[in-house]
């Protein structure tokens, strides 16, 4: 590798199917082998690694040997960063954080540590909890800097007593060349959806805090007045019980469970109205609404986390209350009922992405971020 390269570490549990491990993913894809020398360590044995396919051949990926919740990984990961001779360390998430302090400061590399959501959760992650005081005592201590990807993120942990101007946000970013070039699917033939007809949908997991039944809800209450198709992308434990929901209320027939799909760009075109609803302070830089926002849709997510930095209320969409079933039906019926001004905050959502979280001006920043803090 030419001398002018920076060694980088990144650091997380595995590349599963998460917003957090794809993030990684476009970061060692987006900036060149000339500018930086990653090295990506998987704290986990067994994965899952949804996202390995995706990411750039010339990144060397290394696989603990242990399972979760092994101590034993720390030595390994500390003797990983040395055998590296990586000049900065990046966490992701909060258990890649908590092993990533003690393993740096180990290996004596300067530690970056993420806030990307984890936080967020109740039980131990919650303020007093666990692993809120292990933070306090360990990770705190030992990270360097801090960087969240959003406002909302950078505020909960300067709340729990991180040093404030050791926070640069840095949000996520989208990948617009690739999301371009993607056709849209044909769900209307696919499925034999009447055309005309406004087709909703929402791209993510199926978890219960993605409160994917509340969207559901709202459609069998829409569709009580108006016509209406709604698509749901994505997998999760929580499918089965959606899809007796959607049997539950007479709604089946409206309602399409259409899986993982990676990427899933070519669905969401398909969408007029995209949604997000989820309903835990856990969302703090949405993947699925820079990517909604991407392919020119017009949003409607709940206001909680980081949401409303990314869509501007009655401009590139609109904001309504969690778990707000008449809320969210609202919200998608003014869309439906005026398709000129939907797209109107569409293209305005898409010129916002243009503007501030096209990937390549997000490397950027991790890049500048990654200079400073190596150099001390």
């Amino acid at each position: 590798m030419p001398d002018q390269s920076l060694r980088v570490a990144l650091v997380t549990r595995n590349l599963e199917m998460g917003g957090a491990e794809h993030h990684i993913v476009k970061l060692c894809n987006a900036i060149p082998r000339s500018q930086v020398e990653f090295s990506l360590f998987l704290l986990v044995q067994d994965g899952p690694n949804d996202w390995l396919p995706e990411l750039a051949a010339h990144v060397p990926v290394a696989i603990s040997p242990y399972t979760r919740h092994d101590p034993r990984v720390i030595k390994w990961l500390a003797d990983s960063l040395r055998a590296s001779r990586a000049q900065v360390v990046h966490s992701f998430l909060w258990s890649a954080d908590a092993i990533a302090a003690l393993a740096s400061a180990l290996a004596h590399v300067p530690l970056i540590c993420s806030e990307r959501g984890d936080r967020g959760y109740a039980g131990p992650y919650a303020e007093g909890g666990l692993f809120d005081r292990y933070d306090r005592w360990v990770t705190f201590r030992l990270a360097d800097r801090f960087s969240p990807n959003s406002n909302f993120g950078a505020r909960l942990i300067e709340k729990r007593g991180y040093d404030p101007a050791k926070v640069q946000v840095i949000y996520n970013g989208v990948e617009i060349e690739q999301i371009a070039a993607a056709a849209p699917a044909n769900l209307r033939r696919q499925l034999g959806w009447a055309a005309g007809t406004p087709i909703v949908g929402t791209v993510c997991s199926l978890v219960k805090r993605k409160s994917v039944d509340t969207l559901i809800r709202a459609v069998a209450r829409l569709l009580e007045t108006q016509r209406l198709y709604c698509a749901i992308i994505g997998d999760g434990p929580e499918r089965p019980s959606l899809q007796r929901l959607a049997s539950d209320l007479g709604i089946d027939g409206q309602v399409a469970f259409l899986g993982q799909h990676v990427p899933a760009y070519p669905f969401t075109k398909a969408l007029d109205i995209a949604v997000l609803a989820t309903n835990q302070p856990t969302e703090m830089c949405s993947n699925s609404i820079l990517e909604y926002m991407a392919c020119s849709k017009p949003v409607v997510a709940t206001r909680i986390a980081g949401n409303p930095e990314l869509v501007v209320d009655g401009e590139t969409g609109l904001l309504v209350e969690p778990d707000d079933v008449a809320g969210l039906a609202q919200a998608i019926a003014v869309l439906s009922a005026d398709p000129a001004g939907a797209r109107l905050m569409g293209a305005r959502g898409r010129a916002r992405i243009e503007r501030s979280f096209r990937m390549e001006h997000i490397a950027a920043q991790h890049l500048a971020l990654w200079r400073q803090v190596a150099a001390g």
